[in-house]
């Protein structure tokens, strides 16, 4: 699996300290991140969630443009917050996102979604007009 740095990565890493400038391109083997051989983070690690994107269809730096737009969105601490999380706890598109529990926490699918989905959930944290998503069915 390919990925790619779509924030900065100048932090410890398996390897040690590394400096990655947006852009980097990386590979997934068994869990584990890697540039040239070297390993980065676990591929479920906060380091991967925060600085690293899945790119095998070459949409990774607009995926994780995304994810960093709507965990920002959701962090504002304004009059709106409430509402926006509410939007995102009712909407059936974002419950195959959570983890579960008390508290929502994004899960690994959401790290790793397609594009039309990341655009759909970042348009209802900042109320946007949305265009309705069929939900998959098994």
């Amino acid at each position: 699996m390919e990925y790619i740095i779509h924030k900065d990565f100048n932090e410890k890493a398996i390897c040690g300290c590394v400096n990655l400038p947006r852009g980097t391109i990386c590979t997934e083997n068994e869990g584990t991140i890697y540039h040239d051989n070297h390993p980065i983070c676990l591929n479920r690690s906060e380091n991967a969630y925060k600085h690293i994107a899945r790119n095998n269809d070459g949409n990774g730096l607009k995926r994780g443009d995304l994810i960093t737009a709507i965990k920002d969105a959701l962090a504002l601490q304004d009059e709106h917050t409430y509402e926006r999380w509410h939007r995102v706890w009712n909407a059936p598109i974002c419950r195959q996102f959570n983890r579960g529990g008390d508290t929502w926490n994004w899960n690994f699918a959401f790290y790793n979604a397609e594009i039309p989905y990341l655009e759909h959930i970042l348009a209802l944290v900042t109320n946007e007009k949305i265009e309705v998503i069929e939900e998959e069915t098994e």
